[in-house]
C-alpha cells in the first residue's frame, strides 16, 4: 500500500532548495565543537551507522509530531524491529508496535484514541466502545485480503504509522539509496544532518521490490527530491527525523516529525486476547 507515497502526491512533491547547500558541498551552519558524528557527501555511512544501532538495540518509544497539513496524526507507543534476511517486502515486514492514534474516526467527532496493534504481521485495531462491531470485543483484526471500506480505512491509519515510525524498514534505506548530506548542526551532544534524497537516483538503487515501487510512484506521480533531517546522538542513536515536504503552488513546507527514545528498553507488544476479538 503506497500510503507515504500516497501523501507525497497529494501534497504535490516538487525538489527544494537544499537550505545552507554550497558548491563546497557540506555547510557548518553554527560555530560548534567538531560534531559527534560527521559525514559529509553520500549518506550511505550514515544510515549504515545509524540502521546497525537500530537493529541491534531492536525497542524503542516513538511519538509523531505532524505539522500543519500534514497526513499523519498525533500518535505515540513502542516498536520492536528485527534484521531482515532481505529487503522490507511489505511495511509491517519485520516490525511491531503498538501504539496510539488520535484521529475522529467520524466527521466532526473530537479526536478519538485509535489503538493500534500490529505482531507477527497480524494488525488489530482497538475501537471506541460506540463504534465496537460486538459488545466486550473492542478489537477488530485487519485482514490485508478484505476489501471493505472501515477495513481499509483503518490499515491506511495503520500503514500510514508504520512507515513513519519503522525507519529501518522505510526512510533510512531510501535515504542511503539517494540521499547527500549538505549540512550538519551540533546540538548539545547530537548532530543534525540536512539531507536530500533525489527520487530518481533513490529508484534506481534502492533495494527490494516494494521501495522501488514506492520510488517509481512517487516520480510517476511529479516528485523530484525529499527533504530529511536526522538527529543522531552519542552511540549514533536515531533520537529524530523529520521530512519535509514543498507543496507546489503554495511553496509551503509540510514538516513530520518523529521523535525516538529509550532504544533497547523492553517494550510490551502482545496481540489482543481473543475473547476481546471480533470475528470476521
Amino acid at each position: 500500500m503506497r500510503v507515504l507515497m500516497a501523501g507525497f502526491v497529494l501534497l504535490a512533491v516538487a525538489g527544494c532548495d537544499a537550505p545552507g547547500q554550497s558548491a563546497g558541498g557540506v555547510v557548518q551552519l553554527t560555530p560548534s565543537p567538531p560534531p559527534v558524528t560527521h559525514r559529509a557527501g553520500a549518506a550511505t555511512s550514515l544510515v549504515e551507522a545509524v540502521t546497525k544501532v537500530a537493529l541491534a538495540k531492536s525497542t524503542y518509544h516513538f511519538v509523531v509530531v505532524p505539522g500543519e497539513g500534514d497526513l499523519l496524526k498525533p500518535s505515540d507507543g513502542d516498536a520492536r524491529v528485527q534484521t531482515l534476511a532481505g529487503p522490507a517486502k511489505s511495511v509491517v515486514d519485520g516490525v511491531e508496535l503498538a501504539g496510539t492514534v488520535r484521529t475522529p474516526l467520524q466527521q466532526g467527532r473530537t479526536p478519538d484514541e485509535l489503538r493500534l496493534v500490529t505482531v507477527l504481521g497480524e494488525s488489530y485495531a482497538k475501537l471506541p466502545e460506540e463504534f465496537e462491531k460486538d459488545k466486550g470485543k473492542p478489537w477488530l483484526p485487519l485482514p490485508r485480503n478484505l476489501d471493505e471500506e472501515l477495513n481499509n480505512n483503518l490499515l491506511e491509519v495503520h500503514d500510514s504509522l508504520a512507515q513513519a515510525i519503522a525507519p529501518t524498514n522505510y526512510h533510512l534505506p531510501i535515504i542511503a539509496a539517494g540521499g547527500d548530506i549538505h549540512a550538519t548542526k551540533v546540538e548539545g551532544q547530537c548532530v543534525r544532518h540536512l539531507a536530500a534524497v533525489d527520487l530518481e537516483r533513490a529508484a534506481e538503487k534502492v533495494n527490494g521490490a516494494y521501495l522501488k515501487e514506492e520510488m517509481e510512484y512517487a516520480l510517476k506521480s511529479g516528485g523530484k527530491t525529499i527533504d530529511y533531517e536526522l538527529l543522531i546522538c552519542p552511540g549514533d542513536e536515531l533520537a529524530e527525523l523529520k521530512l519535509l515536504v514543498k507543496v507546489v503552488g503554495t511553496g509551503k513546507v509540510v514538516t513530520t516529525e518523529v521523535r525516538f527514545s529509550e532504544w533497547g528498553k523492553p517494550v510490551t507488544i502482545a496481540k489482543p486476547a481473543d475473547s476481546e476479538v471480533f470475528g470476521r
